[in-house]
């Protein structure tokens, strides 16, 4: 269901790679039997049980200044959670109701890049799982009775931060996030660098096969039967060669 959903809110709107295929699992870094994290969403002001855990993996998060920093993103039955690693000593980084997130975007691309939009700081983050975060949070978004959360495509988009600067203030400025085409980027990988002498425009490259030469472009359809079974279990198979390993509990 989670997975047929996700080709629909997708489907000529952003293009996709292989991993359209692949099988939603949901908990991918086994955060329930984490006994240090339900204190953490607690402190978060989420009551959910570790059990209520319905999405879990790693991910990148881009600051203000650019930089990468590790995370893992964690859904529960009502709030989206950052944390930073490893789970055996969780620690929170950002959390927020679901029925408070003001939308999703994401570019046309193939990439895993998403940002979360709140009535506060926006999250920019990088992901493999990102059709998966985001049906997920439709889902929980619908069963908790708010309205539908917006998902918007672009290759420009907005992006709420904090001042910038070493101390930065607590007033709210915006970066434009801009997504090109590279050839210069490896395959399967993006870069990002900040325009010169502009701290406010993001660059995010994206490689051939992530976009002019992805899979699936915007005016595809992805097609049923025994030609998707055939890559299905291609991706599967890739995808095993290069799972990345869960984090230590």
């Amino acid at each position: 269901e989670l997975k047929k959903r996700a080709m629909a809110i997708f489907e000529g709107r952003k293009r996709r790679g292989g991993s359209v295929f692949l099988q939603m699992h949901g908990d991918y870094l086994r955060a329930k039997d984490s006994v240090l994290l339900g204190p953490v969403l607690a402190k978060a002001g989420d009551t959910s049980n570790t059990y209520d855990i319905m999405f879990a993996d790693t991910c990148q998060k881009i600051n203000r200044r650019g930089v990468d920093h590790e995370r893992i993103v964690i859904v529960t039955k009502t709030h989206m959670h950052l944390i930073s690693p490893p789970l055996s000593k969780p620690v929170g980084k950002f959390a927020c109701p679901i029925t408070a997130l003001q939308g999703l975007s994401m570019s046309t691309m193939a990439d895993g890049v998403v940002i979360v939009h709140t009535a506060e700081v926006d999250q920019l983050i990088i992901l493999n799982k990102k059709a998966e975060l985001a049906t997920v949070l439709l889902r929980q978004r619908q069963t908790l009775g708010a309205p539908e959360l917006p998902l918007s495509f672009s290759d420009t988009i907005t992006h709420k931060v904090r001042g910038q600067g070493i101390l930065p203030s607590r007033s709210l400025t915006e970066i434009t996030v801009m997504f090109q085409e590279s050839a210069q980027c490896p395959r399967r990988t993006i870069q990002h660098h900040f325009e010169a002498g502009n701290k406010r425009k993001l660059i995010i490259e994206v490689p051939p096969d992530m976009c002019s030469q992805a899979r699936y472009q915007l005016n595809n359809r992805i097609s049923t039967g025994r030609a998707v079974r055939a890559i299905a279990a291609e991706v599967r198979t890739g995808a095993a060669a290069s799972a990345p390993k869960a984090s230590p509990l």
